[in-house]
């Protein structure tokens, strides 16, 4: 719904800045550590690239899926 604006560069920022630990999960006491890192998202560039390709596929502003998703998901509370 419409054209992003935004890039995986910018994607990845945003998550490295808000995000000194990718892949860990201290809420969870380790249960969910490298569950990431173990699959096809084994880097925060995987992640924003597959993230990115999949918004553009369905046709979706990659900047408001990105958005809503992190600020709706349990990422929120690891990561925000």
């Amino acid at each position: 719904m419409g054209t992003s604006i935004t890039t995986v560069e910018k994607m990845m920022v945003l998550l490295n800045q808000k995000n000194a630990s990718y892949d860990k999960f201290p809420i969870y006491r380790t249960t969910f550590d490298s569950v990431f890192t173990t699959g096809v998202v084994s880097t925060i560039q995987n992640f924003c690239q597959i993230y990115f390709n999949e918004a553009v596929v369905e046709g979706v502003r990659v900047e408001v899926a990105f958005a809503l998703a992190m600020s709706k998901n349990i990422l929120v509370t690891i990561w925000w």
